[in-house]
């Protein structure tokens, strides 16, 4: 089994799924109120990034080394910095994604705001593939190199992990999406101001 949340290397591209696709439901409530809802988008992928990295915490600072995807030995860092970071990348990136996906809604050429989404999401399995060996071990440094990391099946503390972020990551992505949906079917039900009206043409 290879986990599918993990490392920071797949974490960004991670964040700007969740930023695309937020942009991608929100394309109702978009071109009902484009200057409004875009910036709304934009800052929702934002905090997608820092929900994401939240709910990735305890393994950042417990496989510190494995979230590094072995690169670099943590003894040599500072773990609560390095944190800070990679929580501060993750929200750049959510952020990022939403923008340029939500700007392409706005001027409704859904096509391209679709293909770049899937672009993201493809390069996100490429990454995973990748990097499937180190994602499947655990243990630090010195002992991946070794060869003596353990495997997911054999550690049944990351296997506690893994779990408890995917069931804290999927349920506040997943909500976000619906709420997001919801709203603009809606909003998709009542007549635009004139104000709103300008504003999309």
């Amino acid at each position: 089994m290879t986990p599918v949340l993990s490392t920071v290397i797949l974490d960004p591209t991670t964040a700007m799924v969740g930023g695309a696709a937020l942009a991608l439901f929100s394309a109702k409530l978009i071109w009902k109120s484009p200057e409004v809802e875009l910036k709304r988008t934009i800052a929702l992928g934002a905090v997608w990034g820092l929900y994401y990295g939240l709910t990735v915490a305890w393994m950042y600072f417990n496989y510190t080394d494995w979230m590094l995807a072995y690169l670099v030995d943590s003894r040599n860092l500072s773990v609560p910095l390095t944190f800070a970071i990679f929580v501060a990348v993750l929200v750049i990136h959510g952020a990022v994604a939403a923008a340029g996906v939500g700007a392409l809604v706005m001027h409704k050429k859904l096509g391209w705001a679709i293909a770049i989404a899937a672009g993201i999401g493809l390069t996100n399995l490429l990454i995973m593939a990748l990097q499937g060996h180190a994602y499947n071990h655990f243990g630090t440094y010195a002992e991946y190199w070794a060869g003596t990391a353990k495997e997911l099946s054999q550690d049944p503390r990351a296997q506690m992990g893994m779990t408890v972020a995917g069931l804290l990551a999927a349920p506040g992505g997943i909500g976000a999406l619906v709420v997001r949906f919801v709203m603009g079917r809606r909003a998709s039900r009542t007549p635009a101001t004139p104000a709103q009206s300008a504003v999309a043409a």
